[in-house]
């Protein structure tokens, strides 16, 4: 086991009482050994931190660094990138959950020959309401790929959507985060792709199709509560995404765009209806 390169995964964590013992199960629950559990409470008032020190308590990888004062989402996200022990490090939600072989099979792409280059292993994923039942399917491709980290920018630039995925569904080179930088919340709702981005002007993207991550969609949510201000954010983060790589898009690429980000956003709304 000592052979295998360290992942930690970091999870912010602000009052997810209801989800984060799935979350941490999920966690503890993977095939993949060389693993440590980093869980960051942003001053949680329901009970959050000590379901996760309770896991702590018992279970020598998680270890659980507290908040005396509430951060908020752009400082904490922060704090998961200042203490990575690990060569990978994994995001995770305080709702979200893993599949079992998660780890196994990202760190089986990063550590394949050939893919030195790649600095983020992104999957497909489940989206998921409160109860953990499998709405829809998420993916950017149906077959494994590499792509060049200039195209995959030029990519989101194009896309008027977060082609990549969540937090959760990636793994990055943690020896990439002195150069990419830390989290921005200018557009709070792309705060995730923001960082992708960064990432991605240092290596490639690797695209796994299969579902090995699971995001929740509930009214409780931090991007439930940003819903008017979804599909201003990606196409104003896109432009400058473009702007920043002397990218001109045409007026075709531009109106779809736009079809997309309106599209999500109306895919969204109906399950937020459902979720009732």
């Amino acid at each position: 086991m000592n052979d295998l390169p360290l992942v930690t995964v970091a999870i912010p964590l602000y009052n997810s009482a209801r989800y984060v013992d799935e979350t941490i199960r999920s966690v503890l629950a993977q095939t993949y050994p060389h693993f440590e559990l980093l869980i960051y409470d942003d001053a949680s008032t329901d009970g959050s931190r000590e379901i996760a020190q309770s896991h702590a308590a018992r279970d020598r990888r998680v270890r659980v660094v507290p908040s005396p004062v509430n951060l908020g989402p752009e400082a904490n996200w922060n704090r998961c990138l200042a203490s990575v022990g690990g060569t990978y490090l994994k995001l995770l939600c305080g709702d979200d959950v893993l599949a079992p072989d998660c780890l196994e099979k990202q760190v089986a792409v990063m550590e394949a020959p050939g893919n030195d280059d790649v600095a983020l292993v992104s999957c497909g994923r489940w989206i998921i309401d409160s109860a953990g039942r499998r709405l829809m399917r998420r993916r950017y491709a149906t077959t494994a790929r590499k792509i060049p980290g200039q195209a995959a920018v030029l990519a989101i630039a194009r896309f008027g959507t977060n082609p990549i995925g969540e937090p959760g569904s990636g793994l990055m080179r943690a020896e990439l985060i002195a150069a990419a930088g830390r989290y921005s919340a200018r557009y709070p709702y792309v705060i995730d792709l923001d960082y992708w981005v960064k990432l991605l002007r240092h290596g490639a993207w690797f695209v796994q199709p299969e579902c090995l991550f699971s995001f929740r969609i509930s009214r409780e949510s931090w991007s439930a509560r940003l819903h008017r201000v979804r599909v201003r954010q990606y196409l104003d983060f896109a432009r400058d995404v473009a702007r920043q790589e002397g990218i001109t898009l045409p007026a075709a690429a531009r109106m779809a765009a736009v079809i997309r980000a309106h599209a999500g956003e109306l895919v969204r709304q109906t399950i937020f209806g459902v979720l009732g």
